[in-house]
Parts: C-alpha cells; sequence; structure tokens
C-alpha cells in the first residue's frame, strides 16, 4: 500500500485515475525492485478496498492465464511439497517471471546465476532464493531438464546464529514453570504454554496450531500439525495434560459465572 501510495504521488495520478495501463505501469516498476506482491492479483484486495470507499471506479482485476508447465508446477508444489496457497502464490510469481520467454530444455547454469544476479540486494533475496531453488528443482524431478541447476543459486549467510540454541539447565527450566501466577486463568495459559514447549519440544508455529480437539484422551496422544501440513502424533505426559485441563477448567469455571 505504501508503495503504491508512494508511486502514485511520484507520478502526479489521482487515485480515481488509477486504471489498466497504470496498474501495468506499476507492477513493471515494482518487479524490478521487489519479489513479494508484483501480480494483479495481489492488488485485488487494495483495489476492492478503494472501491468499496467510493475512492475509485471498479476495476476488474484480471486473472492472469497461467501456462501449461505453471499449471504443472502448482500441482507439484501444492500436492507433492504441500506448501500453503501463500507461499504457492509467491513461488508461482517467482516461477513465472524465470520461465517467461526461456526455452526450459536449453536452460543452463549461466542462465541462472545470470538471473540471480540481476535480483540481488532485493527485498525479501532469500525467500526469492528458495522460491527459485523450488522451481528449479521442479525441473529436474519432472526430467525437463537434465542438469541439477539447483547448484547455480547461491546460498545466503546467516550470521545471527552462529551455534545451536543452548537448553536450559533443570533449574532455570523450573525457574521458568514457576514464574506464571497458577491462581489466574492467565496464568493457567502461561504454564499451560510453556511446559508444552518444554515437555514436548514445539516449535511456536506448532503450539499456536494446537487445538483441544487434537488431544486423543483416551489414548493419551496429541496430534502436532508440522511444517508442510505434516501431521504427527506425540505420546502426551501427565503433567501437559494435567495442566492443559486445568486452563480449560478455569476458562469454563470463570465463562459460568459470567
Amino acid at each position: 500500500m505504501s508503495d503504491l501510495s508512494r508511486w502514485l504521488e511520484s507520478q502526479r495520478i489521482p487515485v480515481e485515475e488509477f486504471d489498466h495501463a497504470a496498474i501495468r505501469r506499476f507492477l513493471a516498476r515494482r518487479r524490478r525492485m521487489y519479489t513479494h506482491f508484483t501480480s494483479e492479483r495481489a492488488l485485488g484486495p487494495l483495489l476492492a478496498h478503494l472501491q468499496a470507499a467510493g475512492a475509485m471506479t471498479a476495476i476488474v482485476v484480471a486473472e492472469e492465464s497461467r501456462s501449461e508447465l505453471l499449471r504443472e508446477y502448482e500441482q507439484y508444489v501444492v500436492e507433492e511439497r504441500g506448501v500453503t496457497p501463500a507461499v504457492c502464490e509467491r513461488y508461482l510469481a517467482v516461477a513465472g517471471e524465470f520461465l517467461r520467454r526461456r526455452e526450459v530444455s536449453s536452460l543452463t547454469m549461466r542462465d541462472v546465476a545470470r538471473h540471480v544476479s540481476a535480483h540481488a540486494g532485493l527485498g525479501g533475496f532469500e525467500g526469492w532464493l528458495s522460491a527459485l531453488r523450488s522451481v528449479l528443482r521442479f525441473l529436474l524431478v519432472t526430467s525437463k531438464t537434465k542438469t541439477n541447476l539447483v547448484f547455480a543459486v547461491p546460498s545466503t549467510p546467516h550470521w545471527t546464529q552462529t551455534s545451536l540454541p543452548q537448553a536450559l539447565e533443570p533449574d532455570e527450566l523450573a525457574a521458568v514453570l514457576s514464574s506464571p501466577d497458577r491462581r489466574t486463568i492467565t496464568g493457567c495459559r502461561d504454564y499451560a504454554v510453556l511446559i508444552l514447549l518444554s515437555r514436548l519440544g514445539l516449535r511456536a508455529c506448532e503450539l499456536a496450531a494446537v487445538q483441544i480437539e487434537d488431544i486423543d484422551w483416551p489414548s493419551g496422544e496429541i496430534k502436532i500439525r508440522g511444517k508442510g501440513r505434516s501431521l504427527a502424533r506425540l505420546p502426551l505426559p501427565v503433567d501437559v495434560g494435567e495442566a492443559i485441563v486445568a486452563w480449560n477448567s478455569s476458562t469454563l469455571a470463570r465463562k459460568y459465572r459470567m
């Protein structure tokens, strides 16, 4: 939104005059600077908001037609790799730009290196590299290229964490678990979260996705949603189950008192 606002101001185009021609000009400029939200479809929600607010006349955002190769790639990342819809759209945008006007069977390492160099330094470059690797891996596994072009994509160095995180000592963990005030609903919740993290070793995103229906009480198991839409069943320790029950009971008690 801010990028579009700045561009409209620099081009001296009022919002009510933002038409298809201006959209194409804006996106052409954005593709040279960014890797995310570079399609007409990405502008859809913003245009719908402006139209609903009466700031501009209705513009029908055209659905971009995809080639047979892109449709096959979309099926691959969704069914084989299990990516989310948001990630799928981002991967398709990178794939569409890379494959446009290129003969897939004659792609070389040099082609990939030049494409990467043209995008170096852009915002979200690390995610863009991951998407490009996905495209090149797809071309290889489907025998559309004979060479593994993934090796032409450089890795992005990480200097923020040079070693693995260190586990807490037992007394440190005990101090963390004793910090919530379990006489309150918030404290019961915080304790349940902390003990789930410490006893099952969950990622934050996995913990956030847990629902009460994921717990199989008779079997003493809990269902965890991991990366790539994977599902795993883990044993539910007694103290973890007790913490969840205490939190749920305190929440229900407050609800019925109200």
